[in-house]
């Protein structure tokens, strides 16, 4: 009896510690503006990629991280279509009382935008 309980506390201790992995990463990629998508996550995790994708499932639908979708005249590359966000309390709260994901989150970062062609040359006859 006291091996199954050792046994299913560290089951829910890793699972916590990969909860807090999956959310800790994504937090810090969308900090330096190098959001990730779940492929993304899934490399930087080096956990059982089974355990990896069901966690993320999870955090989605409890609303901890919300999957931000790039519209295809703007990405960079059309398999980057999304992009993870994660949410703090006060934003998870925010989602659940229905007032959407924080605005600020949502603006795409430039590292997953298409460049802008310049229509002006530059005076070497180069463009930007």
């Amino acid at each position: 009896e006291t091996a199954r309980q050792a046994e299913q506390q560290k089951s829910r201790d890793d699972q916590a510690q990969l909860r807090n992995d999956i959310r800790d990463t994504v937090d810090s990629a969308w900090i330096t503006g190098n959001p990730l998508s779940q492929r993304g996550v899934r490399s930087k995790i080096h956990k059982k990629t089974a355990d990896v994708v069901a966690m993320i499932e999870n955090l989605l639908n409890e609303q901890w991280l919300y999957e931000v979708e790039i519209p295809a005249k703007e990405r960079r590359v059309n398999s980057k279509s999304t992009y993870l966000i994660n949410l703090n309390t006060k934003e998870h709260e925010e989602i659940l009382a229905g007032y959407g994901p924080p605005s600020a989150k949502l603006i795409v970062p430039p590292s997953w935008l298409k460049q802008a062609i310049p229509l002006v040359p530059k005076p070497n006859g180069k463009y930007r």
